[in-house]
């Protein structure tokens, strides 16, 4: 027999308890419920003012972080220099607020990305060339090596080095394009 069970219906209201909780994982889950409500005010602004926005929540983070490392637990009748719930919700505030901004710089970077991936892959082609030996010639005998060695390479250190330029050529290009394309397109930002 296959018995159905109806499906879970969502909250229709986001508890109290759950929208003042300090846990990242209730946000989230009140963000689900919440969403095509009413949304607070946003501003617009440009994607590099976004990577700055971003780097800026990311240390923000980290100091936050290390404050619930070296604080939360002390010594039975110790006393902290921070409240660690406030500062944990402050941690969740900013978790979310990363995790919004980043969502909204990959829906903006969306009409980037072609250029985006072949900027990553020349760059790891670049890094790849450095490590191809190009040894060349008569090396003298080393510790357990008993007779000097002639070394041939095929892909010559000259031509290794003018495949790095035109592909460092074209990642010029390439980022020119990408940071134009960050001065002019705008996302939604809760500051």
């Amino acid at each position: 027999m296959n018995e159905r069970t109806a499906p879970k219906a969502e909250p229709a209201e986001v508890s109290a308890e759950s929208e003042n909780s300090i846990w990242l994982s209730e946000f989230l889950k009140r963000e689900t419920v919440t969403a095509g409500r009413e949304e607070t005010p946003k501003q617009k602004i440009t994607l590099v003012r976004a990577f700055k926005e971003r780097t800026r929540i990311v240390r923000q983070m980290q100091k936050a972080i290390q404050l619930l490392k070296e604080e939360n637990s002390v010594i039975e009748g110790g006393v902290r220099s921070i409240e660690i719930r406030q500062t944990y919700a402050e941690y969740t505030r900013l978790c979310a607020k990363l995790i919004g901004l980043k969502k909204a710089i990959s829906r903006a970077n969306a009409g980037i990305v072609d250029r985006l991936v072949e900027l990553a892959e020349i760059k790891g082609i670049c890094q790849q060339l450095n490590l191809i030996p190009v040894k060349e010639g008569k090396q003298e005998a080393r510790y357990e090596e008993s007779e000097s060695q002639v070394f041939v390479a095929d892909l010559k250190k000259a031509e290794i080095a003018a495949e790095r330029e035109a592909l460092h050529a074209r990642m010029d290009v390439l980022q020119d394009e990408i940071d134009e394309f960050n001065a002019r397109t705008l996302i939604e930002f809760e500051p």
